[in-house]
């Protein structure tokens, strides 16, 4: 299991660029790269280049599920990453963590070649703030507000 990080690849540029993470996945390779987060509400947007382990070449017909584990909270999201005519080397894929703490994303990969997995990300999504400085200072001059008000037209 390795976190996400700056990978060295064999590559002179490696698809994906140097963020993600490479991993084995059976008879699969794959760098899987988070492309958008927004943790606090716990969306994600990944995307994966498989290839075959053994020659390098792309595999454009894999199906991707990506399993999203939770075990301290004890959730689980599954989604899937799918690929697109235009580039078959990328599989994009998107999930919505449904709860904070600690997340490990794993991918099942299965094609022509057979089928294997792997955990590739570790993810923390944070608590959400729902009361910022910003909505005190409005509830405190609400409440002002609301007492002057009050006070000024019970004593008219």
């Amino acid at each position: 299991m390795a976190p996400i990080s700056t990978v060295v690849a064999q590559e002179d540029k490696p698809i994906g660029g140097d963020r993600g993470v490479d991993v084995v996945a059976g008879p699969h390779a794959a760098r899987v790269v988070l492309i958008n987060s927004n943790l606090a509400a716990g969306f994600i947007q990944l995307s994966m280049f498989v290839t075959d382990a053994n020659t390098g070449e792309t595999v454009p017909d894999a199906r991707v599920v990506l399993i999203a584990t939770n075990e301290g909270e004890e959730y689980e999201a599954i989604g899937t990453a799918h690929n697109s005519p235009a580039d078959p080397r990328r599989y994009d894929g998107r999930m919505n963590l449904g709860s904070t703490g600690d997340w490990v994303i794993a991918v099942n990969i299965s094609s022509s070649l057979g089928e294997g997995g792997a955990d590739a990300l570790f993810l923390e999504v944070p608590a959400l703030n729902r009361y910022t400085d910003g909505s005190l200072v409005f509830f405190g001059i609400f409440a002002a507000m609301t007492l002057w008000g009050r006070a000024t037209f019970s004593g008219a």
